[in-house]
């Protein structure tokens, strides 16, 4: 990242790809000689996106590496297992009904990381390895985020370029520009990244302001409008005072929300600043199917799940 005044820190600098999906993509599950590779590839993926989010729920991380075959995630299943008891993995419980079990890295995990991948694809800060830190209040929301970016990937069988809220507000602290970059983002949001188009081409604009990305938001409760009005207003700065042509920015904002009303109460917010055409809402309902209301296609996504209690974790 970029101390200087004239190239303050891009968004486009912040996402990544977990280059591992790809091996796992590309191998011949059939051939068994090829066990042991898969299961190395599985275990840097899983360990990965672990150092990426800080935390995740066996169901994500079953998903995730095994790409959503259910063929597979018996064996993921039991590499969890194998990573816990070996001390790579550390476990916690989350207050959701059907995946209450989530894992975060544990020093011994990080240092076989940093042994045995790339120093150049290593996030450049830190691993969280203290469960304790986990804001358990905020667990169910950060899940959603997650299995959102999974959906993406196992969609296409591709590694996308995202990055998650930990990451941007990791950098943010450690950049000595703190200033620069609070004025770029003006939000950190829930994710950023880049999408895919049908053809599995980067669907990212190029224009005067370089590529843009599309910033998630996952609002499962519902906020005042004038919250929602102050966002758009510091967007709206921000696109008005960017100083550099290379600044990227984003093309769309996906907002996952329970009904219509709260995506109305967005979307007037929005329209203050002329911004309300480059928002997509997802209507979450009981049947966890979001609806892309302006894209007129259903996509499965299993974001707002039943939730318990605190008082009731399951350990």
């Amino acid at each position: 990242m970029s101390n200087n005044e004239e190239n303050p820190i891009s968004l486009i600098n912040e996402v990544s790809r977990i280059e591992e999906i790809n091996t796992l993509a590309n191998f011949d599950y059939n051939d068994k000689s090829n066990s042991n590779q898969i299961g190395r590839s599985r275990k840097i993926v899983i360990l990965m996106w672990l150092w990426r989010w800080r935390f995740a729920t066996k169901y994500t991380l079953c998903h995730l590496a095994s790409l959503a075959y259910e063929n597979r995630e018996e064996s993921v299943n039991k590499l969890l297992k194998r990573l816990e008891k070996s001390g790579f993995l550390s476990k916690f419980s989350v207050p959701i009904k059907l995946d209450y079990v989530a894992y975060v890295l544990t020093k011994k995990a990080e240092k076989w990381l940093r042994e045995n991948v790339t120093e150049s694809e290593l996030p450049d800060f830190a691993p969280l390895c203290d469960k304790s830190k986990i804001a358990i209040s905020n667990t169910v929301h950060d899940v959603a985020c997650q299995k959102f970016i999974v959906n993406r990937i196992v969609s296409i069988e591709k590694p996308i370029f995202f990055a998650s809220d930990f990451e941007l507000r990791k950098r943010e602290k450690s950049s000595k520009k703190a200033n620069d970059y609070e004025r770029l983002l003006f939000k950190i949001p829930d994710a950023v990244f880049l999408e895919y188009d049908e053809c599995q081409e980067l669907r990212a604009v190029e224009n005067e302001d370089g590529k843009q990305l599309i910033l998630v938001e996952i609002e499962r409760t519902r906020k005042t409008e004038q919250r929602y009005v102050n966002t758009f207003r510091d967007i709206d700065f921000a696109f008005d005072h960017s100083y550099n042509s290379n600044c990227c920015y984003f093309g769309e904002i996906w907002y996952f929300v329970k009904n219509e009303n709260h995506a109305d109460l967005i979307d007037r917010a929005a329209n203050n600043f002329g911004l309300s055409n480059s928002l997509i809402f997802a209507i979450v309902d009981n049947n966890v199917n979001a609806l892309l209301t302006n894209q007129s296609k259903v996509m499965p996504l299993p974001l707002f799940e039943e939730e318990f209690e605190e008082e009731e974790l399951m350990f």
